[in-house]
């Protein structure tokens, strides 16, 4: 007679993480708030998302806001809330996530320019009649 033998497995599908960010281009208005999205995805999931500027790692300032949301056992959200955008806050900004799958580690960027309005005086005349 035939003797069979069972083994359990577990078996783990894993994906690298898939990175997207709101925009490529922000234009920013001086004074007024400026909001960045990033979606990080993959399976395990992905690990905290960071936020660089110009490839500095930000750190918090009472003038911004990061929130992280997890969507799903897969997929987390982030924002970065610039409450009042400042000259000094213009640059390239990118977040990043990885999972631990080989080659995971992934990007997303948006750039923010600052627009600020010129207000020109306008001299007025007086004519008499």
């Amino acid at each position: 007679s035939l003797y069979y033998q069972t083994k359990s497995v577990n078996v783990s599908v894993v994906s690298a993480v898939v990175v997207s960010s709101s925009s490529a281009d922000v234009v920013a208005v001086m004074d007024e708030e400026t909001i960045l999205t990033c979606t990080a995805s993959g399976y395990p999931m992905p690990s905290k998302i960071i936020w660089f500027v110009n490839d500095t790692m930000m750190s918090p300032i009472p003038n911004l806001v990061i929130q992280e949301t997890k969507i799903s056992y897969k997929e987390r959200h982030s924002s970065l809330t610039i409450k009042r955008m400042k000259p000094e806050l213009e640059g390239t900004y990118r977040c990043q996530s990885s999972n631990n799958v080989l080659g995971s580690l992934k990007t997303g960027k948006a750039v923010i320019a600052l627009f600020q309005e010129r207000v020109e005086e306008v001299g007025k005349s007086v004519s008499s009649s």
